[in-house]
């Protein structure tokens, strides 16, 4: 193989630096090609239609680079793609990853401000970190550059979290909040994990 292969479950994945496109293009498609016979002779199907190939860069100004095939079929480009549970953007940012886990984890905590009048704090707070807090973090090394914005943006959503645990209102301070509920913050908690 060419290229570097990654192989979870049921997913398979190929990476390679892209120095000069018709030539990565071609380590690719002959790797693909390979992966292609060895599934016709041992009987396993690979579905060209749910593969996808993307181009991950920063240049404004991005080179043609060519289509790839598999079982004679292109393999569609797209602008984005979840691997593991990870959106990786063409562009190398993390918005539309940032975007999916706290459009996700808000309706979490709608939910969760549903209950605060039903549960106590300690059930309030294991839903919280059972279902809500480990969107937040899951593989938070990897998106840990993302922009300050998206970093307050995921904030916001602990803070709130914070606020139907302890019953308190929009007047508290941050400051207080955190007395209130000493949940260990969530770039602190990045930062921690990063030098792990």
């Amino acid at each position: 193989m060419g290229s570097h292969i990654n192989l979870f479950a049921d997913e398979t994945s190929l990476q390679i630096i892209v120095d000069h496109p018709v030539s990565a293009a071609g380590i690719l498609q002959s790797d693909i090609n390979k992966i292609s016979d060895w599934a016709d002779k041992w009987l396993v199907s690979f579905n060209p239609s749910k593969s996808e190939t993307t181009v991950i860069s920063r240049k404004t100004s991005k080179p043609f680079h060519p289509p790839l095939l598999m079982y004679n079929q292109p393999i569609a480009s797209v602008t984005s793609h979840k691997h593991l549970g990870v959106h990786l953007s063409e562009d190398g940012s993390w918005h539309t990853h940032i975007t999916y886990i706290t459009e996700k984890a808000w309706k979490r905590i709608h939910i969760m401000g549903k209950l605060k009048f039903q549960l106590d704090r300690k059930s309030l707070e294991i839903i919280y970190l059972s279902f809500i807090r480990q969107l937040l973090e899951y593989a938070d090394v990897i998106f840990s550059n993302c922009t300050q914005y998206e970093k307050q943006e995921l904030d916001k959503i602990q803070n709130e979290a914070s606020r139907i645990v302890s019953g308190t209102t929009q007047l508290v301070s941050f400051r207080e909040l955190h007395k209130e509920v000493p949940c260990e913050s969530l770039e602190t908690w990045r930062r921690n994990h990063c030098t792990k």
